[in-house]
């Protein structure tokens, strides 16, 4: 048996230049430009935020930054969601135990919450609002991506990892747990934080 107590590290780096080759031209070259030139972009933040978000949060923004100078602002964007959403649903499924532990409705809700609490979103601000048998009801007053995108004028990205939460919760128990989430109901949209309700049928 797997050790659930132990993480998988999936290889991001590849993953995204699995991605990257099937939009850019030169993708290997590119790659290699952005990894040699993101430390220099990741150090202007270290001191504000925690290193383990800006490994994600940073790297995004630096991906899509150096995208726009290649491609379309709204193509540039399309690619980053193409390539961040991939990477991630390699990191939540490892974080979630997808392979190591049985996926079920009580499972879901601890892994959620190690996640939360020794994960890159352990900075961001949660609290449980209702948790039964068989609904586990949260909502996120900070959001950390939110914040940090924002700063840099790139507040659109934030979206992108909105889109993570679908993403993990609707594949988590096909058709047995439902993730839903009401049409501006998260930061990005304005609201005051962002609400999660997941439910199981």
């Amino acid at each position: 048996m797997y050790d659930t107590e132990k993480v998988a590290k999936p290889m991001i780096p590849f993953i995204v230049y699995g991605v990257l080759k099937g939009y850019i031209k030169r993708p290997t070259l590119f790659m290699v430009g952005t990894l040699f030139s993101y430390p220099k972009f990741m150090k202007k933040f270290k001191h504000r935020y925690p290193l383990d978000f800006l490994k994600t949060a940073a790297f995004m923004a630096h991906l899509y930054k150096r995208l726009q100078c290649k491609l379309d602002k709204n193509i540039a964007y399309e690619v980053t969601r193409a390539t961040f959403l991939t990477s991630a649903a390699a990191v939540m499924q490892a974080n979630f135990r997808f392979v190591e532990a049985e996926r079920n409705f009580d499972n879901l809700v601890k892994y959620q919450q190690k996640t939360q609490a020794e994960g890159m979103t352990k900075n961001n601000k949660m609290v449980i609002t209702e948790l039964t048998d068989k609904k586990y009801c949260f909502k996120v007053t900070k959001c950390m991506f939110f914040e940090f995108f924002s700063e840099i004028e790139m507040s659109e990205l934030t979206t992108i990892m909105c889109s993570v939460d679908n993403l993990i919760f609707n594949t988590y128990l096909p058709n047995r747990i439902v993730f839903k989430r009401e049409v501006g109901a998260t930061i990005a949209d304005g609201a005051s934080h962002c609400k999660f309700d997941i439910i199981l049928k």
